[in-house]
């Protein structure tokens, strides 16, 4: 049983600044919730009791301090609203001194048991990025000392050795997610950074490998979001733009900044999505490599068409090719480097889905399915579901049905919650025309997915 305590006088105090009824505070509840992957049902006799002082069970304070922050403008923590005590909050997360860096984060979640609880947290609209807390301090010289010759040319470099090392599995778990998605492989991944990467990063300090460093975690991020795991996956977006930007690694700073930008927009927060994506586009200026110019602007393009601001868009869109067709030449090993050509014309058809160009938008998906590689499963996936969800738009059932086949014959071994989330979406729309004999066929084969969270 949740535990009980005292009226909540705090989240009395709260509710009434935001003038909502309580009805209105259990649909935000339920509705943030659902970002994660959740499937909530309090209504507003919940939230009564939450005012009697029952305290709700994790990861229900996490979600109401998220809520609050949305509706007043400002950071809302679990303590503004007395509930900083609640019962199973993991020890790794929450007002307390344990949450003081990433690296804590990191390690509490080599435990399942600890990671288990924190899956759920919320996409956070106001809060501070924590400290990554490596320290990585400077290399100094006493000054009565004459410089140091020059290593002989047989003598270990550790910091290009450990970038090298670093850099390979990058590339490994990259290609892993492209084929099985983003809940395949993430628990060896976050033992490597908990136990070896990060611990060693102090060592050796800023450099190649701290680079290779900020873009490891940046990879975990994105296979906690595709997991909908939305605040684990922010942490990791923080804290690879905190580590590149010790390491003077623009890129990933850019593409970080980019990312967060397209989760923002992927819930449903454009006016932050456009202020993310303003802000990769600035720093990225001429710095970084033409794939990465192109892989901001198209994430621009799309933010500026959820807007309505249909100019900017297109223009976004022309300067992402153009940047695209510079970096053609980049090397097809390093995925923080390159920006396939599939995956910028997802982007287009996004966009272009956006400003209610629905035949430029298919014309885009299909071009950009033609190019996806074998290898890119859960791409292709993702590509095939949008397509059925277009089709459907456009009142071709039997394109939609076409297109969901091809898209449930990759669901075998794809570890992708976001996919998943996708294909119950298209089968509540696909019932919808359950008197059609080809969606009754395609419903009777739909496999009945296990969560992958």
């Amino acid at each position: 049983m949740p535990a009980s305590r005292p009226a909540n006088e705090k989240l009395r105090r709260i509710l009434r600044e935001t003038e909502w009824t309580h009805d209105r505070l259990a649909h935000a509840v339920n509705a943030v919730g659902a970002e994660a992957g959740l499937s909530l049902r309090y209504d507003r006799t919940s939230v009564a009791h939450w005012l009697r002082g029952t305290v709700p069970r994790e990861p229900v304070p996490e979600l109401l301090a998220e809520v609050f922050s949305r509706r007043l403008g400002r950071p809302v923590s679990c303590g503004d609203l007395g509930l900083a005590a609640a019962q199973g909050r993991p020890p790794a997360l929450g007002d307390g001194p344990q949450a003081a860096t990433f690296a804590d984060l990191c390690r509490a979640w080599s435990d399942p048991e600890v990671l288990s609880g924190l899956l759920a947290l919320p996409f956070r609209t106001r809060a501070a990025p924590l400290p990554t807390g490596l320290s990585l301090p400077a290399p100094s010289r006493p000054r009565h000392l004459p410089p140091s010759p020059p290593p002989a040319p047989a003598a270990v470099d550790h910091q290009d050795l450990a970038a090298g090392t670093l850099r390979a599995t990058v590339q490994s778990f990259s290609r892993q997610m492209e084929v099985y998605g983003g809940g395949f492989g993430r628990s060896a991944l976050i033992t490597l950074l908990s136990h070896a990467v990060l611990p060693a990063m102090t060592r050796l300090g800023a450099g190649a490998a701290l680079g290779e460093t900020a873009r490891l975690v940046h990879l975990l991020g994105r296979m906690f979001d595709d997991g909908q795991a939305r605040g684990l996956a922010q942490h990791c977006f923080e804290a690879a733009h905190a580590l590149a930007e010790t390491a003077g690694d623009r890129s990933v700073q850019v593409i970080a900044l980019r990312t967060l930008s397209a989760q923002a927009h992927a819930l449903d927060q454009p006016v932050l999505a456009l202020r993310l994506g303003e802000s990769a586009a600035a720093r990225a200026g001429d710095a970084v490599p033409p794939a990465v110019r192109g892989y901001v602007q198209a994430q621009l393009a799309l933010c500026l068409a959820r807007l309505g601001r249909r100019e900017e868009a297109l223009r976004a869109l022309t300067a992402a090719e153009r940047h695209h067709e510079q970096g053609r030449a980049a090397c097809e090993e390093d995925p923080f480097a390159t920006y396939p050509e599939a995956s910028l014309l997802f982007q287009r058809a996004e966009a272009l889905r956006e400003l209610g160009d629905l035949r430029g938008a298919v014309e885009a998906l299909d071009a950009s399915l033609v190019r996806r590689t074998p290898a890119d499963r859960r791409g292709t996936a993702l590509s095939h579901l949008r397509r059925a969800e277009l089709a459907l738009d456009q009142g071709d059932v039997e394109r939609g049905c076409s297109q969901a086949a091809k898209a449930l014959a990759l669901a075998d071994e794809l570890h992708s919650s976001v996919a998943q989330a996708r294909w119950t979406a298209l089968r509540g729309r696909l019932r919808r025309y359950g008197t059609v004999p080809r969606v009754r066929a395609v419903l009777v084969d739909w496999p009945r997915p296990a969560g992958v969270r």
